[in-house]
């Protein structure tokens, strides 16, 4: 049986992603990296009611600084400080 955190549904935080980076990552990407995120990070997560919020810092970090830190996310420091608007 496989850990609950892989079954997360991750279109919520697809979107608020994509929102919060105001369209400049594709859709894509995000899902790639929070797809690689469920696996490196959270996969034995048992407990998933904050994994949403967990899953949307880090995925901020990675697409604004890549995911050594340095700025290979591609993403001018403006862009992605993890705040949705609206």
């Amino acid at each position: 049986m496989a850990p609950p955190a892989m079954a997360l549904e991750l279109g919520p935080v697809v979107t608020k992603l994509s929102t919060s980076l105001g369209g400049a990552v594709p859709v894509e990407r995000i899902e790639q990296v929070l797809r690689d995120l469920l696996e490196q990070e959270f996969s034995e997560a048992r407990v998933t009611s904050f994994l949403p919020i967990f899953l949307h810092r880090y995925a901020i970090e990675t697409l604004r600084h890549g995911p050594t830190g340095d700025a290979q996310g591609g993403l001018p420091a403006a862009i992605g400080t993890g705040r949705a608007h609206g």
